[in-house]
């Protein structure tokens, strides 16, 4: 199954069978994250707590193995998480909502780099847990009255959304993997957009993107998968590439056009 419909997409078969016959190792998934999206770290600490005490020892159908240990990898990686963290931020200087967010996030992102016992889709899960704590923020940020702080809190903002991008491309650059995966990963997210992130690209990272375009507009299958936001952000990433010179063959062109 794919890990990221599992988790996300209410509409998708395999959110049902995520449900049905993986419970309550994905509802306890569910819970982390939304306890990441809400910068609480005691009530992350719970639910992993929780997992560990109390549904470690559930037995699942073992025609789900690969999922269920998917799953394990993401509670493993937020404990790991949890207990750096804990130790390593002094949360007394982290005096407003907006600093405890960055500093999630931020330690977030740096430990998915550094972390080689996850698996591809379980790191764009990671990653995709973290757009609702950028969305929140510029949420907040567009209320306040204008100000140099405001100001600065964009940059903040922005950077944030920046390093969600260039870290799932990251990803992608080191499984060599694309697909469905991709077009998740350069995905709108509020008022940003994988076009804008492209403007600001060096060769390296529109080398990533170009192959993660390549793969997919080569394939029916792959296209297939794609809902019509999905598809409306492929399209935005196409023209992007090609503004800044890059060119498809024949067969991409023209699947693009029919996006």
């Amino acid at each position: 199954m794919l890990l990221y419909e599992v988790l996300f997409n209410k509409k998708s078969r395999n959110y049902c069978e995520g449900e049905l016959y993986l419970w309550p190792l994905v509802s306890d998934v569910k819970m982390a994250f939304a306890a990441i999206k809400d910068c609480d770290i005691e009530e992350l600490e719970n639910i992993l707590t929780i997992a560990a005490e109390f549904h470690s020892n559930v037995e699942y159908s073992e025609e789900y193995n690969e999922d269920r240990e998917k799953l394990e990898k993401v509670l493993n990686f937020l404990e790991s998480f949890k207990r750096r963290f804990s130790e390593a931020v002094d949360k007394s200087i982290l005096n407003t909502p907006k600093q405890m967010a960055s500093a999630i996030a931020g330690n977030i992102i740096n430990l998915i780099t550094q972390d080689d016992q996850l698996g591809f889709e379980e790191s764009v899960v990671i990653l995709h847990s973290l757009r609702p704590i950028v969305d929140r923020l510029a949420s907040e940020s567009e209320s306040e009255i204008e100000s140099e702080s405001e100001s600065e809190s964009e940059i903040e903002i922005e950077r944030l959304m920046n390093n969600i991008y260039f870290t799932g491309l990251s990803i992608c650059e080191r499984y060599n993997t694309y697909g469905i995966n991709f077009v998740i990963i350069i995905s709108s997210n509020y008022k940003w957009s994988i076009d804008q992130f492209i403007r600001g690209c060096n060769s390296h990272l529109n080398k990533i993107i170009y192959r993660g375009l390549s793969s997919i507009l080569r394939s029916k299958t792959e296209i297939r998968k794609l809902d019509n936001n999905l598809k409306k952000d492929l399209k935005r990433a196409y023209k992007a590439l090609t503004k800044k010179g890059c060119e498809f063959s024949l067969i991409e062109r023209y699947r693009a056009s029919r996006l």
